[in-house]
């Protein structure tokens, strides 16, 4: 194990009429130039004394080189290695467990231009003849330009979701981090409080890109229904004739309708619940419950068209308390969302998603049911704390949800969302006003988990998900398995679900973006009713979604006690999730990228540590700043020869490109593993996803490393300075015997 500095090291509508109104290896880390300026504990220590608990991350071990913070005010270290901010941890046959988590120093090269010809040679000879960039996204969405032309006076008035162009400022986890380096915060209370501020600023700044756009449109006749606070945004009646000539405002990125959404419309919870491997979490009590300070408790926030049933006992506490773990309702318009004691509308599908999120009878919430009926009934966190959210049936009412929810004290760390529309983006193409919205989202900190859709895959050449699934910030989920009758082997070995939707599929269809990242188990018994029973059956992604979600509730609670809060990153919940897939494709296992189908495969959800996975095991996550044309090279094992008891590596990478959504081509990132010696042992070259996969069985015995390579890198937005992108890593290694006396047993599923 190299030594790292800072690193800690541990052994263990529309309507007629308006009313008017690098270096060749990873090197260890040296000795500090100088000790941190602040009074930084390590990242180890966990104050429990109600909002004072102290605020793990690994930015708080980053030291000072030359007077500036490691990773955060310079990416590079003296000797011209990147830094790179990750934690993991590596156990030996003898179970000895080393654990680290800070700034570490991965090695750098640059390409020659013979590296680069033999590259782009190797990526035609596998994916052929690349195709053209995309044109720009046009400001008009196709419905509302549709409409603009059918309206051939200023009578006649719709709702138009206006997106601002993006600002600049980056994502509010950039600063929130910095913050956490310089020391400004150090316990769960100074974490709000900061973001908070941050908050305030950015509400200010938005308001002042609005203006304009406002003023402009009183003169076209037009009106603001709703004015975003943390989206950069403005919801508005207006004139349809108009439209065009408000979209020539500079400042306006994109207008499209208001459109209406619908929902993604024997197997049993135990079943789904250990077919996805979730009893390792939820047994050991992470479940969304922070044991140590309850004001920490895991938040989801669930959307659907109303509200559920939430009289029914699944959403108590426990068998003899009244209180609920609904902690906010909320029904949204185009006008904005209002806070309510009880929905005015209450319906089955919200009641039944909610249930399978965080729905609870395990605790004696209902009368005359065994415990096996417990936990069959039950969802997967039963202790988490839920905002629910009814959009009116509209993609405006989503909207208010997305901004409403960003402002509040204590934010959801995952949205659930199981419906959508397909009119909104017909083409998957991850442009429209909803799809800047759910960015938005992911850059404030919060993932948006969303159906893949029901509207099926029959047609290779057809992208058929739901809006806004195709955004490339939102975590989008697919299904498997066909029946509510079966084994826990249907669960964990199901065939793909035969009307889950399909990701990308040319560039004009999806923008040859893979777009489904997991799938899910699509069909439950046994599910929540209006009659605050459990008599609905019911398949479709809106089962796949909300299980994938609790899974995410479940892994964060774990991470926050186990690892640390590097795990509130979206990015980086994703780049775990990517990990948990069992690599299924259409054709069978796959070794490399992602299949449009079935995206990294069926959730298999994974422990992190000796009780979790099989030693000898290792695992590494974080994220690192690429430059075009540069090669990082991170070493497996800290380069050292594996034990030949491994058997399976699996690697992937991550990265948000948030110009995306304006339809311009995204940085082209590529990931190998190889030999320590420069051998290659599997590579994933796609030209178009924001995302890369590799696999490789019979590893052990071999030193290997993985190269993270910055193909093509023109992004100068994503906080890592100018042609340069943040890009999420993680792997995992391990023997596959599951003969470990403390380790996993057949309940978790080798590769």
């Amino acid at each position: 194990m190299p030594e790292l500095l800072g690193v800690a090291l541990l052994a263990s509508s529309c309507s007629d009429l308006d009313p008017k109104e690098e270096i060749e290896s990873s090197e260890a880390l040296g000795t500090p130039d100088a000790a941190p300026v602040n009074t930084r504990s390590g990242g180890g220590e966990s104050k429990e004394s109600g909002q004072e608990r102290t605020y793990r991350h690994p930015l708080r071990q980053a030291g000072i080189t030359g007077g500036k913070v490691q990773f955060v005010d310079t990416k590079d270290a003296p000797d011209g290695s990147r830094y790179a901010l990750i934690e993991g941890a590596r156990a030996h046959e003898e179970a000895k467990v080393v654990t680290s988590s800070g700034v570490e120093r991965l090695g750098r090269r640059t390409m020659t231009r013979a590296d680069r010809d033999a590259l782009e040679a190797l990526k035609r000879k596998l994916n052929g003849a690349r195709s053209p960039d995309r044109a720009p996204a046009p400001k008009l969405g196709p419905a509302l330009a549709a409409a603009v032309d059918a309206a051939p006076h200023r009578g006649v008035y719709g709702t138009v979701l206006i997106r601002l162009e993006k600002s600049t400022r980056g994502a509010l986890i950039d600063e929130i981090e910095r913050a956490v380096a310089y020391g400004e915060i150090e316990t769960t209370a100074d974490y709000r409080a900061k973001r908070a501020e941050l908050l305030a600023r950015r509400r200010y700044e938005i308001a002042a890109a609005q203006a304009p756009v406002i003023e402009a449109l009183r003169a076209l006749g037009g009106k603001v229904t709703y004015r975003c606070e943390h989206l950069e945004c403005l919801t508005v009646r207006m004139p349809l004739a108009a439209a065009g000539s408000l979209a020539q405002r500079p400042e306006i990125a994109r207008m499209d309708l208001d459109a209406e959404e619908a929902p993604d419309a024997d197997i049993n919870g135990t079943l789904v619940l250990s077919g996805t491997q979730l009893p390792q979490f939820v047994n050991a009590g992470w479940d969304g419950e922070r044991t140590e300070d309850s004001s920490d408790d895991v938040r989801v926030a669930i959307i659907e068209q109303a509200g559920p049933d939430d009289e029914h006992p699944g959403y108590r506490e426990d068998s003899s308390s009244t209180s609920t773990r609904i902690s906010g309702r909320y029904e949204c318009t185009a006008s904005g969302c209002a806070a309510v004691s009880d929905f005015t509308n209450e319906g089955d599908h919200a009641t039944l998603v909610s249930g399978v999120v965080m729905g609870d009878l395990r605790d004696g919430q209902a009368s005359g049911l065994t415990a096996s009926q417990q936990v069959a009934y039950s969802g997967y966190a039963g202790e988490a704390l839920a905002y629910m959210y009814g959009n009116g049936q509209s993609n405006s009412g989503t909207r208010m949800a997305f901004d409403h929810m960003i402002g509040l004290e204590r934010p959801p760390s995952v949205v659930n969302y199981s419906g959508g529309s397909a009119a909104d983006d017909p083409s998957c193409l991850g442009e429209s006003a909803l799809s800047r919205d759910a960015n938005d989202l992911y850059e404030n900190g919060i993932l948006l988990v969303k159906t893949a859709g029901n509207t099926g895959h029959s047609s290779t050449s057809d992208c058929t998900v739901g809006s806004p699934g195709s955004a490339i910030g939102v975590f989008t989920v697919g299904g498997h398995g066909n029946s509510y009758s079966g084994t826990e082997t249907d669960v964990r070995s199901g065939a793909v679900f035969l009307s889950t939707s399909r990701g990308g599929a040319s560039l004009s269809e999806g923008k040859n973006r893979s777009i489904v990242d997991v799938t899910a188990y699509a069909c439950r018994k046994n599910l929540f009713d209006m009659s605050l029973g459990y008599s609905v059956s019911a398949c479709g992604t809106s089962i796949s979604a909300p299980t994938v979600t609790a899974g995410a509730i479940n892994f964060i609670d774990y991470y926050k006690d186990s690892h640390s809060n590097l795990i509130v990153e979206p990015g980086m919940l994703y780049t775990h999730l990517l990990l948990m897939g069992d690599r299924q494709g259409e054709n069978g296992k796959i070794t490399h990228g992602y299949d449009h189908l079935w995206g990294a495969g069926r959730l298999k959800m994974r422990r992190l540590d000796a009780a979790g996975m099989d030693s000898p095991y290792g695992w590494q996550a974080g994220r690192v700043c690429i430059d075009d044309g540069e090669v990082y090279t991170l070493p497996i094992n800290s380069g050292n020869v594996l034990s030949d008891r491994v058997d399976d590596l699996k690697a992937v990478v991550y990265w948000y490109d948030r110009r995306h959504e304006t339809g311009g081509a995204i940085d082209d990132v590529d990931l190998r593993l190889l030999t320590a010696a420069g051998a290659p042992v599997q590579e994933s070259l796609d030209d178009y996803d924001n995302k890369e996969r590799v696999y490789a069985s019979g590893v052990g015995g071999q030193a290997l490393k993985l190269e993270i390579i910055g193909t093509s890198v023109t992004s100068d937005d994503e906080g890592c300075g100018t042609n340069s992108m943040r890009v999420y890593l993680g792997y995992i290694y391990e023997d596959r015997n599951r003969d470990d006396a403390d380790g996993p047993g057949a309940e978790i599923d080798p590769e």
